[in-house]
């Protein structure tokens, strides 16, 4: 795997859970390829979160996002916001 999962805080965790019991609709916005700083958001209710090869996983009607990848969900900064703001900064240069 190029980049490697990195476990997301239980607070963290525990939010998107909730979501998941609530079936709470809104926006994700999301790094589809942190290689190529790729980004992505995807809309409507969180269903489920699943792990895959101990990689966890939060479902949507149209996606399987990775948790370590969420940028922010439903306006709440997540673990990859770091991430995406370091990168805007290289943008903006």
């Amino acid at each position: 795997m190029p980049h490697d999962y990195i476990p997301v805080h239980c607070d963290f965790y525990d939010e998107v859970a909730l979501h998941a019991t609530e079936r709470t609709t809104g926006k994700i916005h999301y790094f589809r390829s942190l290689e190529e700083k790729v980004l992505a958001s995807s809309s409507g209710p969180v269903l489920d979160i699943v792990t895959e090869f101990k990689v966890e996983y939060l479902i949507t009607r149209q996606d399987r996002i990775r948790l370590d990848r969420i940028v922010s969900i439903f306006g709440k900064p997540g673990p990859a916001f770091d991430v995406y703001q370091s990168f805007g900064n290289s943008c903006a240069g």
